[in-house]
């Protein structure tokens, strides 16, 4: 980052931190309670407390940032070590699908479009807002750099497609998530059921 974004941070961090602190009201538990945090001291719990909206207060910078940093910006702030090795798949002519932690601004992830060559690409799994013009306005930022924003749902369809057409690609999924209570659990049929074959292997005499 520059110096105005570093000192927009600790700007943002410094109001963040008076305000969000109480509107949010993120409950950390004292010792003695049967929280996550039982075992810090206080001095301990603030620690904590700060480094989580320090975390959060970059991250709204970061993407304003986002907004206005060119390609050869965005390559030099955000570095991918190892390209390679997923160029090593496409050059075999397979695709990939890459299963990532949640952590950190994964929105500037969608950079990575900008170290794969441009004939394949590169789907970034998302869960559409509410909000049409928040949604739009998110998708905009994830695609600016040449990545390919999916909802969740449609990825199937979208990989399907490109295997039709013989075109590689890249597909990003977010593995640490809580499902929502309508996936929750999975069911699925594993033997036909009892009812409908009890007559075939339990024939009745009369």
């Amino acid at each position: 980052m520059g110096g105005w974004a570093v000192a927009s941070e600790d700007l943002v961090f410094f109001f963040g931190y008076l305000f969000l602190s109480d509107l949010l009201s993120v409950e950390i538990q004292t010792p003695g309670s049967t929280g996550e945090f039982t075992a810090c001291f206080p001095g301990e719990i603030i620690k904590i407390e700060k480094r989580y909206y320090r975390h959060l207060c970059d991250f709204f910078v970061e993407m304003y940032k986002m907004w206005h940093m060119s390609d050869e910006q965005i390559r030099r702030r955000c570095k991918f070590t190892n390209p390679e090795v997923i160029r090593r798949y496409f050059d075999q002519g397979k695709s990939v699908i890459g299963v990532l932690g949640h952590y950190g601004n994964w929105e500037w992830m969608s950079s990575y479009s900008l170290w794969m060559p441009r004939e394949f690409d590169f789907f970034t799994l998302y869960k559409p807002l509410h909000n049409a013009v928040a949604d739009k306005m998110m998708i905009r930022l994830r695609s600016r750099f040449g990545a390919k924003p999916v909802p969740k749902n449609d990825i199937l369809r979208r990989i399907v497609e490109n295997k039709r057409n013989g075109r590689l690609f890249l597909a990003g999924f977010i593995g640490d998530q809580t499902p929502n209570r309508a996936n929750l659990n999975f069911w699925m049929e594993f033997l036909t059921p009892v009812h409908e074959t009890s007559d075939q292997y339990n024939p009745v005499h009369t």
